[in-house]
């Protein structure tokens, strides 16, 4: 067995023993060459510390907090698989691209917690119909304990597995000799994330 491989086996022997903080801080360091997952990685653990902060005071009844429990483990898993699959097939270009968007979780404060629902509320219905990652990552800047963080947390996550499905297709596409397909998908993933620099490149590639 090679040492990545008991690596991954090691990350997932603990979230199933219910370590997860264990787990996510291997995850840290394997993500580290990795901006984009290692930044959902630290969402992922951002959303864990709040939720043992929940559970030891008390305030989970038993159905939420194995709901919560659930959904964290999934989502530590799923991260382990994207690096997994990474790790045995590099890709042709490094994927640096929610570093800066993401950074903001690390440094939110409770500036803006008096802000007006009704403002609040209208700012997540325009981050949900803008359905991007830089949209996204305005809303946690703008209110980092605010009432739909979760929500928007969970949309970068599914954001960014979206993303990482149309890249794969233009690689494949690319790599079969069909470019207008992997212009296609290229263009999808541009439109999640604009400032994304291989689904740029992708584009600007195969538009001439």
């Amino acid at each position: 067995m090679s040492i990545k491989s008991a690596l991954w086996d090691k990350i997932r022997r603990s979230i199933s023993q219910g370590q997860l903080d264990k787990a996510a801080e291997a995850l840290k360091q394997a993500a580290r060459r990795h901006p984009d997952l290692y930044d959902v990685v630290v969402v992922i653990d951002g959303r864990r510390q709040e939720f043992q902060r929940q559970r030891a005071a008390g305030l989970l009844d038993p159905r939420e907090e194995a709901r919560q429990h659930a959904r964290l483990s999934a989502d530590l898993l799923d991260v382990t698989q994207q690096l997994q699959q990474r790790a045995n097939a590099p890709r042709p270009w490094p994927l640096r691209w929610l570093a800066a968007t993401l950074l903001v979780l690390l440094c939110g404060g409770g500036y803006w917690y008096w802000q007006q629902p009704d403002a609040e509320l209208k700012a997540y219905r325009q981050t949900l119909d803008a359905n991007t990652v830089p949209a996204c990552a305005h809303y946690l800047e703008q209110y980092p304990t605010g009432k739909y963080q979760l929500e928007i947390q969970q949309k970068v996550l599914d954001l960014n597995r979206q993303l990482d499905r149309y890249l794969q297709s233009a690689r494949v596409m690319q790599q079969s000799g069909e470019p207008e397909k992997a212009l296609e998908f290229a263009q999808k993933a541009l439109e999640i994330h604009p400032d994304h620099p291989e689904a740029r490149q992708l584009v600007n590639q195969f538009s001439k």
